[in-house]
């Protein structure tokens, strides 16, 4: 089986000890043990399946910020970042990335995290998705005394082509989790020389927002302004069933541990509570 995901300009929110890294003491004028915001441009992972095993090549992270203490980190390019492996030539391709991870607590009794990350240009799974000015943010502000963590997340996008043809998408700002399907695709990968030509389908979502770990200290919230997901299978003269797991992420992260508080969702929102242990 052949499956690729791919997520452009995300956010990831963790909230908690224990995931993105370095943990430190800070921020001591909140609930906020400690703090981590990181931005990505392209990340992820690419898997061909060549008869039942597995080959994985890491995208490594292109065009990284990361900001584990009070402050502020920024990256950017002028030129175009293309990322490919060995059987599958561009990946993913940024014109223009920039990034920033803020860490703010200069206001007394709070902190304010940010990741924002983006491009020009965007261009996943050999141009079969493509969007002009990229943007991602999200934002969470923490407030000595109060349960709830209040959080806000948003993408903006220019024109969006899926294979060519411009899509309709939704007057900003987009829904959260707006799907959209996707049929009659078709990827391109090499096998020692031999094109092999893949039908995929799946979803393109914009605006996505994945909360993991509620209930714990270590919650984690991704913002993905563009995830792409396909699969499907194809046969290859000589090495039978050909399958691609490929996932892109444009990304930016932002961890928070709390001392005194759990995490829970509120409702449908962006925002999380928090209950005393």
């Amino acid at each position: 089986m052949k499956q690729t995901m791919l997520k452009a300009a995300s956010s990831l929110l963790i909230l908690g000890g224990g995931l993105m890294c370095a943990q430190f003491a800070a921020a001591t004028d909140t609930d906020i043990v400690s703090a981590d915001v990181k931005t990505c441009n392209i990340k992820g992972s690419v898997t061909i399946t060549i008869a039942g095993v597995n080959y994985l090549d890491d995208l490594g992270c292109a065009n990284p910020t990361d900001e584990p203490a009070p402050g502020e980190n920024k990256n950017s390019a002028v030129n175009t970042t293309t990322v490919g492996v060995t059987a599958l030539s561009n990946v993913a391709g940024v014109t223009a990335p920039f990034g920033d991870a803020k860490y703010d607590n200069s206001v007394a009794n709070k902190t304010i995290l940010t990741g924002t990350a983006g491009e020009s240009g965007l261009s996943l799974v050999q141009g079969l998705v493509q969007s002009t000015d990229v943007a991602g943010q999200v934002t969470c502000t923490a407030v000595s005394g109060s349960s709830t963590l209040n959080c806000t997340a948003a993408t903006t996008l220019g024109t969006t082509t899926v294979n060519g043809s411009p899509i309709s998408i939704p007057a900003q700002p987009i829904p959260l989790n707006y799907t959209i399907a996707l049929t009659g695709l078709n990827v391109g990968i090499n096998l020692a020389g031999i094109p092999v030509t893949v039908p995929v389908s799946g979803s393109l979502i914009l605006n996505e927002l994945v909360v993991t770990g509620l209930n714990t200290h270590n919650v984690t919230i991704a913002h993905n302004p563009v995830h792409l997901i396909l699969s499907g299978s194809a046969n290859a003269l000589g090495s039978g069933l050909v399958g691609v797991s490929i996932n892109v992420i444009d990304a930016t992260a932002t961890k928070a541990e709390f001392a005194l508080f759990l995490a829970t969702i509120v409702g449908e929102s962006v925002g999380l509570q928090f209950k005393p242990e």
